[in-house]
C-alpha cells in the first residue's frame, strides 16, 4: 500500500492468440537504493506451453529513507505535446481499480490520497500507459518491447496532453498536463 509506480517494461514476444493457455509467474527481486527511498523491481513471464511470449518487469518506490546518493537513471527522449488531449475525470482511479484490482488508497479519494502524502488522488501509473499505448497500438509489430518512466503523478480530475514520434528502433510518447511543461509520462517502443 502507498508504494509508486516508477517504470515499466512489457516485451511481447509474439501476439497471444485467443484459445492459447498462458501461463504467469511473478517474482519480486531484492531492494535497490533510489533517492527517494528502495525500489523494488517486479517481474513477470507468461509462456505457453515451454514459449516464453511475454515479459514484464516493473520498478516500484517504496518511500522512506533517503539516499542521496543513489540513482535512478533516465534515458527517455522527450517527446513534444501534440494535439491530442483527454479529460480524466476524479473517479478514472476508482474505475480502473474495480476492473484492475489494485486499490491503492492514492488512486480512490482525495482524503485516502491525502492520508499517503499525495494532496489529491492520482491515476494509476499502468492507465496511463495502457492508454498511450491503445493510441499507438496499430502502429505496433506483433513483437515489441514497450517501456515507461512515470515522472510526476497525474492528479485527478485533470487534461492531459498525448505526444508521439517514430525513431529509428520504434517510437516515442509522452503524457503531459495539457498547458503545461509537466511531463507525468516518457515512453518508448522497439521494435523487435
Amino acid at each position: 500500500m502507498g508504494m509508486v509506480h516508477l517504470d515499466n517494461a512489457i516485451t511481447q514476444h509474439r501476439r497471444i492468440t485467443f484459445g492459447e493457455t498462458l501461463s504467469v509467474v511473478m517474482s519480486v527481486g531484492e531492494g535497490v537504493p533510489h533517492p527517494a527511498g528502495t525500489i523494488f523491481l517486479f517481474k513477470t513471464a507468461g509462456t505457453v506451453g515451454d514459449e516464453l511470449v511475454w515479459e514484464e518487469t516493473s520498478a516500484y518506490l517504496s518511500r522512506g529513507r533517503r539516499n542521496p546518493d543513489a540513482e535512478w537513471p533516465d534515458t527517455y527522449e522527450r517527446v513534444a505535446a501534440g494535439p491530442v488531449t483527454w479529460r480524466l475525470p476524479a473517479n478514472l482511479g476508482r474505475k480502473y481499480g474495480a476492473v484492475s484490482g489494485d486499490i491503492n488508497p492514492i488512486h480512490l479519494s482525495a482524503p485516502t490520497a491525502k492520508a499517503l502524502g499525495f494532496k489529491r488522488q492520482i491515476a494509476h501509473g499502468y492507465w496511463t500507459m495502457a492508454r498511450s499505448v491503445a493510441a499507438i497500438d496499430n502502429r505496433l509489430p506483433s513483437a515489441v518491447k514497450v517501456e515507461a518512466s512515470f515522472r510526476k503523478p497525474t492528479f485527478l480530475p485533470s487534461t492531459v496532453a498525448f505526444g508521439y514520434q517514430e525513431t529509428a528502433t520504434g517510437s516515442a510518447f509522452s503524457l503531459t498536463k495539457a498547458g503545461s511543461d509537466t511531463i507525468h509520462l516518457l515512453g518508448r517502443t522497439t521494435n523487435l
